[in-house]
This record gives C-alpha cells, sequence and structure tokens, in this order.
C-alpha cells in the first residue's frame, strides 16, 4: 500500500505536515501585523501625551510666570488631564507601550518632551522657534509689535503671548508701543487632529 495515499476520511502525513507549516505562516504574519499595529498606537498615545504637556506647559507658564520642573505639577495644578492607565513620576509620563520623559529647560528656557514608544525614540519640543523679526524660544504666540501699521521695519517688543485674548481700550500692548498706530503679527505652531475645526475671530477698531 502506498503510504502517501488516503482513503476519504484522513490526510497523508505530507498533507498534514504542509497544513501545520501553513498555519504557523499565518501565525506568524498575525503576530507581526498586531506587534505593528501596537507599536502604531504607542507611538500615537505618546505624541498626544506630548502635545497635551505641550498646551499644558503654556497654561501654567501664564498662570506661575516660570515653567514647571516636573509633569507631576502639571498634573496636581489641573493643567494637563491624561488618557486612563497613564501614571506619572516626577518627570517622566508611563502609558501601554511607552514612557514620556520630560527635560527642565535651563536658564528659564521651557522644557522638553521625549516618547520613547517599544524601542523608537522622538523628541518633542515644548515650543516652536521664533521668527526671522522675533528669534528665539516660545511657548506660546510668537508677539511682534511694531510702530505703524505696515508690520513693517524693526518690532518694537518681542513677546511670548500665551492667549490671543486683549483688551488695550486705550492704552497699548506695552509701555514702548504707542496707544495709536501700532500693528501686531501672531505667529504659532499648532497641530489639530483630523476633522472640521471653526476659527473665530473679534475686532474692535483695530
Amino acid at each position: 500500500m502506498d503510504s502517501s495515499s488516503r482513503d476519504d476520511s484522513g490526510f497523508t502525513l505530507v498533507e498534514i505536515v504542509i497544513a501545520i507549516v501553513l498555519v504557523g505562516i499565518l501565525s506568524a504574519v498575525v503576530v507581526v501585523g498586531i506587534g505593528r499595529l501596537t507599536e502604531q498606537g504607542a507611538a500615537a498615545g505618546c505624541a498626544a501625551s506630548a502635545d497635551a504637556a505641550r498646551a499644558a506647559t503654556t497654561s501654567y507658564y501664564a498662570t506661575n510666570l516660570t515653567y514647571p520642573a516636573t509633569i507631576d505639577q502639571l498634573v496636581t495644578g489641573t493643567h494637563l488631564t491624561l488618557s486612563n492607565g497613564v501614571t506619572t513620576a516626577g518627570t517622566t509620563a508611563t502609558g501601554p507601550g511607552w514612557t514620556m520623559t520630560m527635560t527642565p529647560g535651563a536658564s528659564g528656557a521651557p522644557p522638553t518632551f521625549t516618547c520613547n514608544s517599544t524601542g523608537n525614540t522622538a523628541t518633542a519640543t515644548v515650543a516652536p522657534s521664533g521668527t526671522t523679526a522675533c528669534p528665539g524660544t516660545y511657548t506660546g504666540w510668537t508677539a511682534e509689535y511694531y510702530n505703524g501699521i505696515t508690520l513693517t521695519g524693526t518690532p518694537l517688543l518681542c513677546r511670548d503671548d500665551p492667549s490671543l485674548n486683549f483688551n488695550w481700550a486705550s492704552g497699548s500692548p506695552a509701555t514702548a508701543i504707542p496707544a495709536n498706530r501700532f500693528s501686531a503679527r501672531w505667529t504659532r505652531n499648532i497641530t489639530f487632529t483630523a476633522g472640521d475645526h471653526t476659527f473665530t475671530v473679534g475686532s474692535d477698531d483695530g
């Protein structure tokens, strides 16, 4: 009897071995796919937490006029709310598959946040660089205030404005700026989530 033959109710040894090999290959593909999805999810989770920490740092600075030294300061001060399952300890925050580390800035500079997810490391700087007219590091809006209404020349003042909500009435943004016929430009890099966004701008006599 041929050892490789089979009847209608059974399989040959060769067929069984082939089936086992195919199952092993498919299992490996599934494991790799899940691993990549997990890695992408961890990276996205850390990036989202870094964005939240960046915004919280701006809020903290606006309230305290100084930058936080730890992530715990952001959390206990209610400036930062992290997702469920994320724990903080000093200058680190840990989530599923990722760790975010905060490095305080030197000499009054803002901190940076470094993400490490499943072996991949990326650094998210809290503050974007300034503009050509106002170089430097800013946590909020890079504000350029000019004499005149043409936004040209050298700014009278470069300032880090945490938000755009002013009521100068008959005054001016600062003592170095005239109360009348001045102009201002604000610049900032912001990462938005996917979807629709509505921007509303209001002004009075400006």
